[in-house]
């Protein structure tokens, strides 16, 4: 059910945004690959934040986004991203070769990996793929808040792992989340293979207006 879900809903909203700061690491000769692309929304904001129409010398480099989500990727073509491949593939199973790209991003992504395994499986896949880094941005604990505590608790009883939780439509399961301690980001990029890791707390509000807490980071390959 939560699988089918991320790969056939409409449209998939995020009120995170990448972290300004990541356009300071590349430029519009950069090779980048968005992991978990949705409608191409943020490969759009980092093009013109790189100047990719700007490019000098030529041809620009090949981008590109992934994602299972077939009616977003159809979007995203819709945006008409110049020299930008759109892909739909499982970010545990990539088709693409060793360091095929420098840096790559991942937005708010993890919160929907709801196993520890899925979550190794498609960081080790994001090191395998990228020679530089990866950019994320996504959610963290906030048990301070009533309604996350109350989530935190039940998540436990239910899937055994604590800030792991199910999100439902009335009585319909429609996926399963799940909220990071940075010490448990740290331990998950470090056995992917990533060597140093830069992260920054941050608050956002979630579409529903609830204040959360969150990171924005980038991992370190090189």
């Amino acid at each position: 059910m939560a699988f089918d879900h991320w790969k056939a809903m409409g449209r998939v909203p995020s009120t995170l945004h990448p972290d300004p700061a990541l356009a300071g690491y590349f430029g519009p000769q950069t090779t980048v690959l968005d992991l978990g692309c949705g409608d191409g929304r943020t490969l759009s904001e980092l093009a013109s934040a790189a100047g990719r129409g700007d490019a000098p010398g030529g041809p620009r480099p090949l981008w590109a986004g992934v994602d299972a989500n077939a009616p977003s990727l159809a979007a995203a073509r819709e945006r008409n991203l110049p020299d930008t491949a759109l892909i739909q593939a499982d970010l545990a199973r990539l088709p693409l070769a060793d360091g095929s790209f420098e840096y790559g991003v991942m937005h708010a992504v993890l919160t929907t990996l709801d196993t520890p395994s899925l979550r190794r499986a498609v960081l080790a896949e994001a090191a395998r793929v990228l020679s530089a880094g990866l950019s994320f941005s996504d959610f963290l604990l906030t048990p301070e808040a009533a309604l996350y505590r109350e989530r935190y608790e039940r998540g436990l009883a239910e899937t055994g792992e604590w800030g792991t939780f199910r999100v439902m439509d009335g009585g319909r399961h429609l996926y399963t989340a799940h909220h990071y301690r940075l010490e448990e980001l740290h331990d998950l990029f470090s056995q992917a293979g990533f060597f140093r890791l830069d992260m920054r707390c941050v608050q956002s509000r979630t579409r529903s207006g609830n204040v959360i807490n969150g990171v924005v980071g980038m991992a370190h390959l090189a």
